[in-house]
């Protein structure tokens, strides 16, 4: 094994970052810095951010800085993937920082399993929500330990055959072999919003193999004005849930689907509700007929270019999905749907 080997590359896509980012990048800091590759990626902040990360980066050499022309989050993380050296592949949002403990354990486990020839596509590990002021008591912690089979080790798709039907994965807790991720080649969209989505959905498909770590790592901070998650940011940006889930519907046909194992297939169905519930949300939480034409638009395109995965899709939604066809109570559920999820998640 070269002792040199970078095992985790983490991109930090930033944006007007300067109030955060010493601290995201401080979390960093865990005396392993021969193992970790770091990548800001300033996407044309007009603040201090990129002032910051380079001044934090010339005192540690294990990271880098890229400025750039904004593009968007998405576009940042295209920057990282196809500049990251480490074997494993994790995104930091600026405003987040990760667990040095958890950190320091996931780096342990990525180097025993290399020296064993065991590098599972992807690691999964719980994360928590915190409020900016306390990042030492989270609101929710998020967790798929009671739908593991199998913990710290390498299972196929069998090992988490499904989850329940209000868990999903969230790009919070993964990290993904980088060499799979380069396979891929599938850019995310820029200056949109919410491609979280499209990477997780891609990053699923694609993958075989997947180790649950029982360690909390990434803090994700909330109630911090003006968030993507905020209730008035999801009525403002509807239309960018529209072009993730038809980027999404671009890339998924029946042959993928037909070849994939059962527990996957259950798995990619299950990613396809999330999105088609994340829809229903962000269009019926605001106002406006143009939105709601929008919202027949993007299904009829879904129907007319792939057919046999809208069939699939719309055989095995839930039935309640169709309740929230009727106008009476369609804006009432979508509101109250969002509190629930938004305090599980522990988003307020």
């Amino acid at each position: 094994m070269n002792s040199s080997m970078k095992f985790l590359s983490i991109v930090i896509p930033s944006f007007n970052s300067e109030s955060y980012i010493q601290q995201c990048l401080d979390s960093l800091l865990v005396g392993r810095d021969d193992e970790l590759d770091v990548i800001v990626v300033n996407d044309g902040s007009t603040d201090r951010t990129s002032e910051i990360a380079h001044e934090f980066a010339d005192k540690h050499p294990f990271v880098r800085v890229v400025d750039k022309e904004n593009a968007g989050h998405g576009s940042g993380i295209n920057v990282g993937i196809k500049l990251a050296q480490g074997l494993y592949f994790k995104i930091l949002d600026s405003d987040d920082l990760l667990d040095k403990e958890g950190l320091i354990h996931l780096l342990d486990v990525i180097k025993v399993q290399n020296e064993k020839g065991n590098n599972p596509d992807l690691y999964l590990a719980d994360y928590g929500s915190f409020y900016e002021e306390d990042d030492n008591v989270p609101q929710a912690v998020i967790s798929f330990k009671r739908h593991m089979k199998k913990i710290e080790d390498v299972v196929t798709w069998e090992g988490l055959p499904r989850v329940g039907i209000s868990d999903f994965f969230m790009i919070h807790m993964t990290y993904v072999r980088t060499a799979l991720l380069k396979e891929i080649n599938i850019p995310l969209l820029e200056k949109t919003f919410y491609e979280d989505n499209q990477y997780l959905f891609y990053v699923i498909k694609n993958t075989k193999t997947l180790y649950y770590l029982d360690k909390g790592i990434y803090k994700y901070t909330v109630g911090r004005k003006g968030q993507s998650i905020s209730l008035e940011n999801m009525a403002k940006k509807y239309d960018h849930q529209y072009r993730v889930k038809k980027a999404v519907i671009d890339h998924i046909n029946i042959d993928e689907y037909n070849a994939m194992s059962k527990p996957l297939k259950w798995h990619i169905r299950h990613e396809l509700f999330k999105m088609s519930v994340l829809v229903y949300f962000y269009t019926y939480i605001g106002k406006g007929k143009e939105r709601h034409l929008q919202y027949k638009d993007l299904y009829k395109y879904f129907k007319e270019s792939n057919p046999e995965m809208y069939r699939i899709w719309k055989h095995h939604s839930p039935s309640w999905l169709l309740w929230l066809q009727i106008p009476c109570i369609r804006h009432l559920m979508t509101i109250i749907g969002y509190k629930i999820f938004a305090k599980r998640k522990g988003w307020k």
